[in-house]
């Protein structure tokens, strides 16, 4: 039952990951428009909720999430202890739709001015974090670590979690038999969910990896083991294995061909809003722009260190495409060629962005600043 349940509960959280799901307003009818009796109804299902101790389940995510999420206790404890975290998880308990309480810790990169440096170098960029609580499963790579909690059975967690679902032992008390009774919540309800990692912390890991180490690594040593155990008593419910270890098979062989199809993503040059302002103000006056209309803003260091961090931005992007690889001994040849097609059109654009009259006009700005290590990487 457990191997059933912990394959379930992968292909339902890649489900999420691959398909992009948008589960869409709780109030709304099917063609978007306000639906007055399905507000009503939710109003209802949540004056039920808050019945709901939510206590024993925010004490088992704070101790879990920390391990998983490079967090400490505290953190977690600070973030579940306001009205608003409380009646997620109330209504992650409670309602028999919501399968799925997806937990991660993401970074969020915002620049911080410093003091400059001589030669103008980049502005620091600290790292902060922010937790995310929800019932839909995102992807962000390696920008955030993840892990999701999946309801083994949505009709009966509420009633696991709460202490009233019948089990082995209520039977065996009700007939007399010497049974200790459950005081931990944590043994009613923990057992009741599958716990799936959906991505960790600077591990730059695809979907299809992260997928195709699960059934690689999981769930088909799991099946393997399950069918030796007991071979010879002929258990009718092991008929089925072989054609599910196909399944499987073939589905991590495609995971591993889509793994070599490496897209290369198209580089965006960003521009300086003050360069995109001076040539819509001579686009307007119809006239050409020219480093000789920005010479008072050449005399500001902080305007000269705005644009050198924008072109050093520009040089570290260009850089991460350009030194993409892939395995020529894997994969097909075709997959080679395309590989190579996509870098060459990459880079042409990038060529293109290069002969912009913005992008010209902010290097001979730097230029002009002796800025040349900013420009340096550009010159042919």
């Amino acid at each position: 039952e457990d191997l059933v349940w912990g394959l379930c509960g992968c292909v339902y959280l890649s489900g999420f990951i691959f398909g992009d799901l948008v589960r869409g307003s709780p109030f709304s009818s099917a063609c978007g428009t306000p639906d007055l009796g399905v507000a009503r109804a939710r109003l209802a299902v949540m004056g039920e909720h808050s019945k709901i101790n939510p206590g024993p389940f925010i004490e088992f995510l704070s101790n879990t999430c920390p391990a998983i999420l490079g967090a400490t206790k505290d953190e977690f404890s600070r973030f579940f202890a306001n009205l608003e975290m409380m009646n997620k998880v109330r209504h992650f308990i409670g309602d028999e739709q919501d399968c799925t309480l997806f937990v991660s810790r993401e970074v969020i990169e915002q620049e911080k001015e410093e003091s400059p440096k001589k030669d103008g170098g980049d502005q620091a960029a600290e790292r902060e974090y922010n937790i995310v609580v929800g019932t839909e499963v995102s992807f962000k790579g390696k920008n955030a670590a993840a892990v999701a909690f999946l309801k083994r059975n949505p009709q009966t967690f509420k009633a696991a979690y709460e202490g009233t679902l019948e089990t082995k032992e209520s039977e065996g008390a009700k007939a007399g038999a010497s049974v200790a009774p459950v005081t931990d919540p944590n043994r009613r309800f923990v057992p009741h969910l599958q716990i799936v990692t959906a991505g960790s912390m600077d591990v730059d890991v695809s979907p299809f990896e992260l997928v195709n180490v699960f059934l690689q690594n999981g769930f088909m040593p799991l099946f393997n083991a399950y069918k030796q155990e007991g071979q010879d008593e002929g258990d009718d419910a092991k008929i089925g294995i072989p054609n599910v270890q196909r399944k499987i098979a073939d589905l991590s062989m495609a995971l591993m061909q889509c793994q070599q199809h490496v897209e290369i993503e198209e580089i965006h040059l960003p521009i300086d809003h003050e360069i995109l302002e001076a040539f819509e103000k001579g686009k307007a006056e119809g006239k050409t722009v020219t480093a000789e209309d920005l010479e008072e803003r050449m005399k500001d260091t902080t305007f000269l260190n705005q644009l050198q961090s924008g072109v050093n931005k520009w040089s570290k992007e260009i850089q991460r495409v350009a030194k993409l690889q892939r395995d020529p001994t894997s994969g097909s040849a075709m997959q080679e060629i395309n590989f190579w097609l996509g870098m060459e059109k990459a880079l042409t654009d990038v060529q293109q962005q290069l002969q912009k009259p913005e992008i010209q006009l902010t290097m001979n700005l730097l230029k002009g600043a002796r800025r040349f290590m900013a420009t340096m990487s550009f010159e042919n």
